[in-house]
């Protein structure tokens, strides 16, 4: 069987390593144009990332080496919710952690721990056959494979495939309630010896600072529909002067959607990372999603080879991403639902925003979800939270607690500390006191 993995950046290179490692019969081609920039800025994780690492034979302290790695114990926020109170939200049990890495040096590290062997082009297009899938590069080669692993980033046919979600029609669909678009990132020689990522809230957006061995990433995360390049630039200077940073590299600006495909996989390939979904990097979620995608696709291999249909097995990887991406993006839009310090258009725009998923029809069962971990979140005591340390501590104090009571991979336990963090314990999606009017809101929008 021969496998081809397209594209250079961290998801392509996670594949890589995946394939090499579990799949060793296979014959492994990976197919990239190493002139083509990535995104390369500091990555945030979480604990799926260290399991997942350790399954391909790499060591936390293999990343501390190779990859600026520091440890990473969860999320500190500042500035959100109504009264500002800073608060964590940290890895349960705390046992667990995450790391933060550069993410232009892992695809360095994650190859050498692989076998195979490359072709430097770009591709052309992907063709589907009757019984492969075709890689043709612009240097003109025509490469046959039983599966293609497509890692090249967001499709070039995205914009004009991109709808909301209840749209059934479309390739894509778009998580419109999360409301941020575009970034502009930096790093710093300064280093701020931390084990969490912070999230600062920012009158135009939030600030994410991850802290690596000799450098640190920040990211001005905003919406460009509601505020200029400019004008984050300006706040963001001002931002990075507050932090005593005078010596950072120029602003490089980023567009994102939050989306999601219909079908990662189609036929022989298989899509994966930013050319299968992306979501806003609030929870450092892109990663433990990739690590989603390869345990995905080795369930398809594992199951077709005991006999199961691969039409089957297929349609059940695609509805299991689908729902997983949908819960994560409701979570992460469930953050802004009490806004910040800041009585501005996008922290109204974004709480109002995740309030009007409720009239989404097609929604309603998830809402039901949410509301049901809320609420069994808010019979958590910050005290009992304060007290799991280990696993153990957490099958003492809940010994009904299985790793299948969670909202897109999120626990009850993560629910109270955010709700707690933002005094949202008691309130739900119709309060009035989290309501915005929403003829405010859309002329703030307007003046925006």
């Amino acid at each position: 069987m021969r496998v081809v993995i397209v594209g250079g950046g961290t998801a392509g290179h996670m594949a890589l390593a995946h394939v090499s490692k579990h799949w060793p019969d296979v014959e492994l081609l990976h197919v990239f144009d190493s002139q083509r920039p990535t995104i390369g800025v500091g990555e945030g994780t979480t604990p799926d990332f260290i399991r997942w690492l350790d399954t391909v034979g790499i060591s936390f302290d293999d990343l501390v080496t190779h990859c600026q790695a520091t440890c990473k114990r969860g999320i500190s926020f500042e500035g959100w919710g109504r009264s500002g109170r800073e608060f964590e939200h940290e890895f349960l049990p705390r046992s667990l952690h995450a790391v933060h890495f550069s993410a232009t040096k892992l695809p360095v590290l994650l190859a050498a721990k692989s076998d195979f062997s490359r072709i430097d082009d770009s591709v052309q297009s992907l063709q589907m056959e009757e019984s492969c899938a075709v890689v043709l590069t612009t240097k003109g080669q025509r490469i046959e494979a039983e599966l293609v692993i497509d890692a090249r980033g967001f499709p070039r046919e995205l914009s004009d495939d991109i709808q909301g979600f209840d749209s059934r029609s479309v390739d894509f669909c778009s998580f419109d309630w999360v409301t941020t678009n575009s970034a502009l990132v930096t790093k710093t020689p300064s280093t701020f010896k931390s084990t969490i990522t912070r999230a600062v809230a920012r009158k135009l957006g939030w600030v994410f600072c991850i802290p690596l061995a000799k450098e640190t990433s920040f990211g001005y995360v905003y919406n460009s529909e509601l505020t200029s390049q400019d004008e984050a630039s300006e706040d963001f200077h001002r931002f990075l002067s507050k932090q005593n940073v005078t010596t950072y590299r120029n602003f490089r600006p980023l567009t994102f959607p939050n989306f999601g495909r219909r079908d990662i996989f189609q036929g022989r390939v298989f899509h994966i990372g930013n050319c299968a979904s992306f979501l806003e990097p609030l929870e450092a979620t892109a990663i433990g999603v990739v690590v989603l995608q390869l345990h995905l696709l080795s369930h398809w291999r594992d199951q077709v080879s005991r006999g199961t249909p691969g039409s089957l097995v297929i349609e059940r990887i695609n509805r299991l991403h689908e729902d997983t991406l949908l819960k994560i993006s409701v979570f992460i839009a469930w953050h802004y639902a009490s806004g910040s310090i800041y009585d501005t258009p996008f922290w109204q725009v974004a709480a109002d925003r995740f309030r009007r998923i409720k009239e989404r029809s097609c929604l309603k069962p998830l809402i039901q979800q949410l509301d049901q971990m809320q609420k069994s979140a808010e019979t958590i005591s910050p005290i009992t939270l304060a007290k799991l340390n280990s696993a153990e501590d957490i099958k003492l104090q809940f010994p009904n607690e299985t790793s299948s009571n969670n909202f897109g991979g999120y626990s009850k336990f993560s629910f109270a500390q955010i709700a707690g963090g933002l005094n949202m314990n008691g309130l739900g999606f119709n309060d009035t006191n989290m309501r915005h009017d929403d003829q405010a809101v859309e002329r703030q929008e307007k003046r925006a």
